[in-house]
């Protein structure tokens, strides 16, 4: 039996592993590990990936016994614009499913596109990103300003922009996504 998860999240055959968005000509990355976890030897025989913007790494191992796991790394590395979509295959001699397949799918935009701001932070924490929308605090705090559009709303944190702008302007920025003054979470193991 292969049991197969990608990032710890268990990914069943004919799934959909959605990469989400990402800036186009950089590289997310998910961990597929595969198991077995019945077979008393599982022989995966062939991993492929289908779809331009998609490719992985070589399998650190095509024969498991019982309970043993392999790990590949997925890239997703769109180099075009809008929506991608490929499939990734493990074939093996596993009894539940010799022919093991997903769809994989994401979408991409280029440095500078306007972006819903529900959409921007979305995104890992350093990706660049552009979004517009209203002031709706400008300088009343001494920053940051706080933005909207019609799908959320952001903190913009640039003094020069704050002390420049009113509530109800239109504006449009740009910069990497990051995170002001962040309060430490739980300690994990």
């Amino acid at each position: 039996t292969i049991n197969v998860l990608a990032d710890n999240a268990t990914v069943n055959n004919s799934d959909v592993l959605d990469f989400g968005s990402a800036l186009q000509n950089t590289t997310v990355t998910k961990t597929v590990q595969i198991k077995n976890t019945g077979t008393p030897n599982l022989i995966i025989s062939r991993v492929k990936v289908a779809g331009d913007a998609f490719s992985i790494t070589t399998l650190q191992d095509d024969t498991l016994a019982f309970n043993e796991k392999t790990e590949l790394t997925l890239n997703f590395e769109p180099t075009t614009e809008g929506a991608q979509e490929g499939s990734l295959t493990i074939l093996s001699n596993a009894a539940n499913s010799s022919a093991f397949s997903v769809t994989l799918t994401g979408s991409s935009f280029a440095d500078g596109e306007v972006l819903p701001i529900a959409n921007a932070r979305q995104l890992e924490l350093g990706t660049r990103v552009t979004v517009a929308g209203r002031v709706t605090v400008a300088n009343q705090f001494g920053g940051p300003l706080y933005m909207q559009d019609g799908t959320a709303g952001i903190a913009v944190f640039w003094s020069d922009l704050h002390e420049n702008v009113e509530i109800g302007d239109s504006v449009q920025v740009s910069g990497p996504l990051s995170v002001f003054n962040p309060i430490p979470g739980p300690e994990s193991d």
